[in-house]
């Protein structure tokens, strides 16, 4: 269960940084 979440929220983060830098 923890694997699973922090596998979740490194994926995230990714996805808002590509969403952040042509965003900007």
């Amino acid at each position: 269960m923890k694997e699973k979440k922090k596998d979740g929220r490194e994926e995230k983060k990714g996805l808002v940084e590509l969403f952040k830098v042509p965003d900007e």
